[in-house]
């Protein structure tokens, strides 16, 4: 195993809002990676070279539940048995408070400054790695007031952002696309996911043309007819993208 290290290639995964299933979108897109780079790709894209190994990383939720005397974290969960890992080494701190990690942190006397959520983001060196946020770009993340927008420009990966399809997720959509530009971070692209099962269509095509980066519908519970096509798009930013 290679010396840990922060992440040099990899996602940043934040959503429009809290609930909107980036949990959900994550494991579908670790177990496509890992598919990917067990095909012997490399992290440019070629065949052969040294194997790439695929982590997440959430550094910090809370609404944890006590198993035991341990706290679970179902996102935590989620992501590790998508990868392998422990949950321990997928999410350092875990809280149960039902409220946003900065306020658990603070008022359980714990030290998630943003060096400590960075530390905690650290992988393997030869791995790609999915970081995701808790809540929205702009939520409190960290006990210093540091924001989940604080976190994804200090590991300055590409931004995976992901929003419900419901009304009003076009204004919030773009607004979360400008707070990332105005960080100088790159959108990858853009999961409009589809969580009553609306039917509507229109909304996915207003924004294909408003956003101005690769998007895609997902039908709740199953990856949307365009998946593999917006796949393809993450692959080339995983072949080029190197911090």
């Amino acid at each position: 195993m290679t010396e840990p290290v922060p992440p040099r290639q990899g996602l940043f995964v934040t959503g429009t809002d809290t609930e909107v299933g980036k949990t959900w979108v994550s494991t579908h897109i670790l177990r496509h990676f890992r598919d990917f780079f067990q095909r012997g790709k490399t992290a440019s894209g070629k065949n052969g070279g040294d194997p790439v190994s695929v982590h997440a990383r959430k550094p910090v939720l809370s609404g944890a539940t006590f198993e035991g005397l341990r706290l679970r974290g179902e996102d935590a969960v989620q992501l590790a048995a998508a990868t392998g890992e422990s949950m321990e080494q997928v999410c350092r701190f875990q809280f149960a408070a039902p409220v946003s990690p900065a306020r658990a942190a603070r008022e359980a006397g714990m030290d998630t400054t943003l060096p400590r959520l960075l530390e905690a983001c650290r992988a393997p060196s030869n791995g790609w790695t999915l970081v995701e946020g808790a809540g929205g770009f702009l939520s409190p993340l960290g006990s210093d007031g540091s924001l989940n927008a604080d976190l994804a420009a200090a590991l300055d990966l590409p931004v995976l952002l992901v929003a419900g399809l419901k009304l009003g997720c076009i204004n919030h959509t773009l607004l979360t696309l400008e707070a990332i530009e105005r960080r100088g971070l790159r959108c990858a692209g853009i999961v409009l996911n589809n969580l009553h099962d609306r039917r509507d269509a229109d909304t996915h095509k207003e924004m294909a043309q408003l956003a101005g980066c690769a998007i895609t519908l997902m039908p709740h519970g199953q990856p949307g007819p365009d998946w593999a096509d917006w796949l393809n798009s993450l692959e080339l930013v995983a072949q080029t993208h190197t911090r």
